[in-house]
């Protein structure tokens, strides 16, 4: 299943995304809340690209790309946590979920935001287009933004295992996506 329908999920109460398997990785520990990043830090942050999408970003160095999870090549999933969905997150966990599809208009922009509870919204510019970063509650606490690139529509959903660990992460959020994504030229056709 994928980012998509997260969001859809999480606004309904329910959450699974992928096909249930955990990644692969090293035992489960509890994880301590991160920090708050600072500029010097994000130079040792790991850069993730799409060749496919053309995209790229960085993410801080404690996360793992998780891939698509078997959801498909639109979607790609990075955690803190070795898990296969945000349902396994523990206290601390963050869950990203990234999808592009071809939406337009208020499919785009209201995506993964029904049955949501708005906490509040902030203005952020994504390499140079301006987007609405949304912090909400549903089952579990998360975060969405969408936004339109020529006939593309990116969908981010940040899902945290507890609304500290949203709240304290909420930079590291902005500073993703507002400081190091940036667009590049698609290669694979719109799905």
């Amino acid at each position: 299943m994928g980012a998509v329908l997260v969001s859809v999920l999480l606004a309904a109460g329910l959450t699974t995304c992928g096909n249930g398997s955990t990644a692969a990785g090293p035992p489960s520990s509890p994880s301590s809340a991160p920090s708050s990043p600072t500029s010097t830090s994000m130079a040792l942050w790991s850069t993730y690209s799409s060749k496919m999408w053309g995209y790229s970003f960085k993410f801080p160095p404690e996360w793992t790309d998780l891939g698509d999870l078997g959801a498909g090549k639109t979607e790609e999933y990075l955690s803190n946590e070795p898990v296969g969905s945000p349902e396994g997150l523990d206290s601390n966990g963050i869950f990203l979920a990234i999808s592009i599809h071809q939406f337009s208009g208020r499919a785009c922009a209201q995506h993964g935001l029904a049955n949501a509870t708005v906490d509040r919204q902030d203005a952020i510019d994504v390499d140079g287009l301006s987007a609405t970063l949304y912090i909400l509650s549903g089952q579990l606490p998360y975060m969405e933004l969408n936004l339109e690139k020529d006939t593309y529509c990116y969908m981010f959903s940040f899902v945290f295992g507890s609304r500290s660990a949203r709240d304290a992460n909420e930079s590291t959020a902005q500073m993703i996506l507002g400081q190091t994504f940036k667009f590049g030229q698609p290669t694979a056709p719109a799905p």
